[in-house]
């Protein structure tokens, strides 16, 4: 499943992500659990322009979730 996220952090700096995550439904409302997810950062605005790099995310045991992105200079 595609999907497009933005990350608001205020003043208007965002990071936009980009790219496919897999699913065990058919409806996608929830990722695997304990299988990393890893998206491209396809740009952003304020101190984030032009940002590189990737995100990753967990969803742990307990239905939460985690997101490591890392931008590249």
């Amino acid at each position: 499943m595609k999907h497009l996220i933005g990350f608001d952090f205020g003043d208007s700096n965002t990071i936009i992500i980009g790219g496919g995550t897999e699913s065990p439904s058919l409806t996608g409302a929830e990722f695997v659990k304990i299988k990393p997810q890893i998206r491209g950062v396809i740009g952003g605005t304020g101190k984030y322009m032009g940002a590189r790099g990737q995100l990753t995310t967990i969803r742990n045991d307990d239905g939460s979730y985690e997101h490591l992105i890392e931008i590249i200079d």
